[in-house]
């Protein structure tokens, strides 16, 4: 029987900002960034590239605590990078959002 080792990383700001505006890109020739909930986001780092935030990788079993505690980190650093609004603490309302606008220009008016 093998033991599994699981691992712990810190994601700099820009694998962060990377990463978040990766998925918010609109497919094909859209013209506005996809919606994407913070729950959502949470489900493509494990689903997608193995990273697990808020639950448990499979085969381990973390304290609950400590995954909440992850959790309230990686969403005060997305905060402070502008990438996520929340109006209230209910999950629904929890969205990324994008820094840069489509194209790479600002409109000014």
């Amino acid at each position: 029987m093998r033991k599994q080792v699981v691992r712990s990383l810190v994601f700099t700001d820009s694998v962060l900002d990377y990463l978040v505006h990766l998925h918010l890109l609109p497919a094909g020739r859209g013209r506005h960034h996809r919606a994407l909930s913070l729950k959502d986001f949470l489900a493509l780092l494990g689903k997608r590239y193995g990273f697990f935030v808020d639950t448990s990788p499979p085969g381990s079993d973390l304290p609950m605590q400590l995954l909440r505690k992850n959790r309230l980190i990686l969403e005060r650093r997305l905060r402070d990078l502008g990438l996520l609004v929340a109006v209230n603490d209910a999950e629904s309302m929890k969205q990324l959002r994008a820094r840069f606008p489509l194209g790479g220009s600002w409109d000014v008016d």
